[in-house]
């Protein structure tokens, strides 16, 4: 399977339907360009750091002004990159942090306690948010993520399978979360656990234009198959 086919598919036909998603309603195309519905699960390619910060410039735009609590994990780019590229797209960053409801952090601080990846303590964390959200009188927690924080190698990344099985269980049972994971697909490393993570997604989003994904299968099903974790190049 070659990654970046993925990212050159198919327009969606079915956009009309994406982001009905698990919960109530339907939200408004925000900068991001597509309505992401409560328990929707995106995946966006990016080739370049300013298409990664552009891109999470505006799911964070699209989140505040949804009244969602935004928290994005940094790794292919530094939390404080990040927040100066917000600011210069005018997010009010220290704002919004002193407000609870933008949290930047790096995926190895939120997902990789101690150097080691554990399912249920990352799991965990991801309820704290939903809890605050709920406390704050937010709509839903939107989750991005820059996924080349498992091309780490740390102890334990194995169990990813479980954490996102699991995830997509309290989705169903009504867990207010949007997840958009960013991958960057300029990479010329590759491992079966990213192209995994890539399949896992229904939609990909690749300069702007949502894509069917032809080769998704669910994390349950992913999980349910070969997990020879090596690397190779693709």
């Amino acid at each position: 399977m070659q990654l970046r086919k993925m990212a050159t598919g198919e327009p969606f036909a079915g956009l009309a339907a994406f982001g009905r998603g698990h919960g109530p309603g339907r939200r408004p195309l925000g900068r991001l360009g597509v309505t992401l519905g409560d328990g929707d699960h995106v995946a966006i390619a990016y080739w370049s750091p300013g298409e990664l910060l552009d891109v999470i410039a505006d799911s964070v735009h699209d989140g505040i002004e949804e009244g969602d609590l935004v928290v994005h994990l940094a790794d292919d780019a530094e939390p404080t990159v990040v927040e100066a590229a917000l600011r210069a797209r005018g997010v009010a960053v220290e704002a919004e942090q002193s407000a609870g409801r933008l949290v930047i952090t790096t995926a190895a601080e939120l997902l990789l306690e101690g150097g080691r990846f554990d399912a249920a303590g990352a799991r965990a964390r991801i309820m704290e948010f939903a809890e605050a959200a709920r406390g704050l009188g937010l709509a839903r927690v939107r989750l991005s993520v820059e996924m080349t924080y498992l091309l780490g190698g740390a102890p334990g990344l194995e169990a990813v399978h479980e954490f996102e099985t699991r995830l997509a269980e309290d989705v169903r049972r009504g867990l207010p979360l949007v997840r958009l994971y960013a991958f960057n697909l300029a990479s010329r490393e590759v491992t079966d656990l990213v192209a995994d993570a890539l399949r896992a997604h229904a939609i990909l989003i690749s300069h702007g234009q949502p894509l069917a994904n032809p080769y998704f299968r669910p994390w349950s099903e992913l999980r349910a198959g070969p997990q020879p974790w090596q690397t190779r190049t693709g």
